[in-house]
């Protein structure tokens, strides 16, 4: 990691956040906002992120996208402003849309379980406690529990069967080709296609 990328990526965000005007943080809304957020993610990001923007934006919290610098390597951080704002800032790092849901839900649970003091930036280790309670709640907020056990005892192993359960969970299939893929279910190699792949517009 270049702590010189990282600090220029960071700061990026904050200019970008500057210019979000936000309710004052509370608690009990942004809960709320991510329940409602959670009601999206069969949708595209693409389709997603204006509603996501705009629903934070009245609990607190802008919600903004980078494009990674090379050598910051963060998939996302959160950090607070004021007592009453809060940065949630992507990268697209990973460019998929499981990534996208579960990265933006991990950083989520770092503003609202966690101490404002801090700067919780995302790597991808699961280096102490607060990184690994983000990702239960991203990953529970995402597929209950109780349903996640039923779809362990299926096994999907194909695409029809994945899209299906997926229309169940009301999320999109890639969400959940990701976590099988993460629980060891399916190969890394495995039904990538269902995948919805991400890019900045400048990217394309």
């Amino acid at each position: 990691m270049d702590q010189y990328a990282l600090l220029a990526w960071l700061r990026l965000g904050e200019l970008q956040a500057q210019r979000i005007t936000c309710a004052p943080y509370e608690e009990s809304r942004f809960r709320q906002t991510l329940r409602e957020i959670r009601k999206l993610c069969a949708e595209s990001p693409p389709a997603a992120v204006p509603k996501m923007q705009q629903a934070c934006a009245e609990s607190g919290v802008a919600l903004v996208f980078v494009p990674e610098i090379p050598g910051a390597r963060a998939w996302g951080v959160t950090q607070w402003v004021s007592v009453d704002k809060a940065i949630l800032q992507l990268s697209l790092r990973g460019k998929s849309d499981d990534q996208f849901w579960f990265t933006f839900f991990h950083e989520a649970a770092h503003i609202l379980l966690h101490p404002k003091k801090a700067v919780y930036v995302e790597f991808g280790q699961d280096a102490d406690e607060h990184e690994e309670e983000a990702n239960r709640f991203a990953r529970d907020i995402l597929i209950l529990p109780a349903e996640w056990r039923k779809i362990v005892a299926s096994r999907p192993r194909s695409a029809a069967q994945v899209r299906a359960w997926a229309q169940r969970l009301g999320i999109a299939p890639g969400v959940l080709v990701g976590r099988l893929q993460h629980e060891r279910i399916l190969p890394w190699t495995h039904l990538n296609g269902l995948k919805v792949k991400l890019r900045f517009k400048q990217e394309e």
